[in-house]
């Protein structure tokens, strides 16, 4: 496409007047975009195709906007191929491993018998192969490369330290809102079904649980939602790459109450990897804060009401102190430290998110899991 003498010239020979006005515009008025002569050549990138226009420039702005939705739209992609793993694979997996797992039998109706380490066994391999097939995709699509662009700096003990405080805090708090959560619900006669609630028969049993599901978890949801689904994002803006992140990693949450504490949890490990460049560190802090979740809710059945009321509000009290000393001491440390600043950019943060939620892929997959979810609703009347 050349321009001459204020015309942009197309092969077939067809001339479009290059000095419209933007409300004159058939093309910006419908679609948005238009020719846009106004802009010098260094601030044009991209081309899309317009019917009845042909090839046009797209501005910094819209094409950017238009890598955020097919960003989203991908993304949309890998978190509904997790769900539809996770939800068929369990049952082909018990079936398949069934004759060679110890603990595991299959019964003459088709029912399978399995005993509680087997069934940890199976369900963390159903997680670990239904979060790291969908998103390892994901990354490769969003021209993700571990070995380029996964952050491998040391942890820090002192930052690991006070970080962790603040992320144990955190929990506590986001634990108490989803409890006053369910009982407010609870007086209007809606209850919540917990899945994959886990319970211990000993203090052995319950160390061998909270390993097994914190530290296998923080690891695998690290390299992913911290890695392919961040780093990728980083390219339209570090802010927007954490808040999103940290809606995907809610996305898989298995429990509706804990969906808001999830997401402000993805909010603040996305800051720390950014700001620590250590995979290392926010994997460490995931495996704490999820074993510390484990522990505090396998206790109860293991001590008797009126220990476990003290040794939970004691142990949150302590928890809440460290965390907002933890606080202190981070800022007092740089005042630019809970800071992420962008890099100029041409579109705002707004405008990106906007973006990104109206995509068609993500509001699909928002939707089926948001479908799911409710499902642990249920009337008590």
């Amino acid at each position: 496409m050349a321009r001459q003498n204020g015309f942009f010239e197309r092969e077939n020979g067809q001339q479009v007047f290059a000095q419209m006005q933007p409300e004159q515009d058939p093309l910006r008025r419908h679609t948005g975009v238009g020719l846009r002569p106004d802009l010098a050549p260094e601030d044009e990138e991209g081309y899309a195709y317009a019917p009845g226009y042909g090839f046009i420039r797209l501005s910094r702005s819209e094409l950017q906007r238009a890598k955020i939705r097919r960003a989203a739209n991908v993304l949309g992609f890998g978190v509904m191929l997790s769900v539809f793993l996770n939800s068929v694979v369990s049952s082909t997996l018990l079936r398949v491993v069934a004759p060679v797992l110890p603990g595991v039998s299959v019964l003459e109706n088709g029912d399978i018998l399995a005993s509680r380490p087997a069934l940890y066994t199976i369900q963390l391999l159903v997680y670990i192969f239904s979060l790291l097939l969908p998103f390892l995709l994901v990354g490769a699509l969003l021209g993700y490369t571990p070995k380029r662009d996964l952050p491998r700096r040391r942890a820090q003990l002192p930052y690991l330290c006070m970080a962790g405080l603040f992320l144990l805090g955190l929990n506590v708090v986001g634990s108490m809102l989803s409890g006053l959560f369910t009982s407010m619900a609870a007086r209007g006669g809606v209850r919540f079904i917990q899945q994959y609630a886990g319970s211990s028969t000993s203090w052995r049993s319950l160390a061998v649980y909270a390993v097994l599901w914190s530290v296998v978890p923080a690891v695998v949801e690290e390299l992913v939602y911290r890695g392919a689904v961040l780093q990728p994002l980083r390219a339209m803006g570090d802010r927007f790459a954490v808040v999103v992140s940290a809606a995907v990693f809610a996305m898989g949450c298995r429990s509706v109450v804990s969906v808001p504490g999830t997401f402000f949890v993805g909010l603040f490990l996305g800051y720390v990897a950014i700001k620590s460049g250590s995979i290392y560190t926010c994997m460490i802090l995931h495996g704490l804060n999820s074993a510390f979740a484990i522990f505090m809710e396998g206790a109860q059945p293991l001590m008797g009401r009126g220990a476990y009321q003290v040794f939970l509000w004691s142990t949150c009290a302590l928890v809440l102190l460290g965390g907002i000393l933890a606080v202190i001491l981070m800022a007092r440390r740089s005042s630019s430290m809970f800071a992420i600043t962008d890099l100029e950019d041409v579109n705002t943060l707004t405008t990106k998110l906007s973006t990104f939620v109206s995509s068609s892929g993500f509001l699909i997959a928002a939707g089926v899991v948001l479908f799911l979810l409710l499902g642990q609703l249920r009337l008590t009347g």
